[in-house]
């Protein structure tokens, strides 16, 4: 909430914007990942995703998430 109020929206927007860019990327490699740095780059994919900065809803879908996070191999 403090974020919202200090920063201009357009500035807020982008930087929403571009973690979720980032996050995405993230998400797509999780299937290339080995099996020691999966669990804890999926753990850091599903933290992050769920988080609301600033706009009242989760960077990521819950429907986006589960579908990035079905990974074989990976514990839900």
């Amino acid at each position: 909430m403090l974020l919202k109020r200090a920063l201009p929206p357009t500035i807020t927007y982008k930087a929403v914007e571009t973690l979720r860019k980032y996050l995405r990327l993230l998400g797509s490699s999780l299937s290339r990942k080995s099996f020691k740095t999966l669990p804890e780059s999926a753990k850091t994919c599903r933290t992050f995703a769920g988080q609301e900065y600033c706009e009242g809803q989760a960077l990521i879908s819950k429907e986006e998430q589960d579908e990035v996070l079905a990974v074989p191999g990976l514990r839900p």
